[in-house]
């Protein structure tokens, strides 16, 4: 069965993990990828701040791509309880992790990504095939590091 996956953007460990806490209530963490400096664009900084890390968390709760709209639904209410003076303290991408590939949920819409719900949209940013990870020209640039894709394809 696929999982649920979440990618965690942050600037302040403790915010992170009371981020973190209050969705592993309800969907239990099985496994974490280290923290890196995400520096692979500015977009967030001016919301969020600079010397923003990033970090993927595998959940006990197995998903299919059908429900992964309701989750980013969810993710974007604890972001919402999450802001400071109106920003967002944390950015939480769900996604769901399977054999096949890795599939993210978003707020913006794009040719390459399917509509999963009223304003969701699935963004597949990985294929998995017995030769190791392929990517897309959508593929996001951190999502291009070598130790992330290797951790990916050991935790489907």
């Amino acid at each position: 069965m696929p999982k649920l996956v979440l990618g965690m953007l942050f600037s302040d460990d403790e915010l992170m993990g009371k981020a973190l806490d209050a969705l592993q209530k309800g969907l239990g963490a099985v496994s974490e990828s280290h923290s890196y400096d995400f520096v692979f664009t500015d977009y967030y900084e001016k919301e969020m701040g600079k010397g923003l890390k990033k970090k993927f968390v595998v959940m006990g709760k197995d998903v299919g791509e059908e429900e992964l709209a309701s989750i980013k639904i969810f993710t974007n209410l604890v972001e919402d309880g999450m802001r400071k003076d109106g920003k967002r303290t944390v950015n939480i991408d769900p996604g769901v992790l399977s054999k096949e590939g890795l599939v993210l949920a978003s707020n913006k819409e794009k040719g390459y990504k399917q509509k999963i719900g009223e304003g969701i949209f699935g963004h597949r940013v990985y294929s998995f095939s017995p030769k190791g990870v392929e990517t897309f020209f959508h593929t996001f640039p951190d999502f291009r590091q070598k130790d992330l894709m290797d951790w990916f394809f050991r935790m489907r």
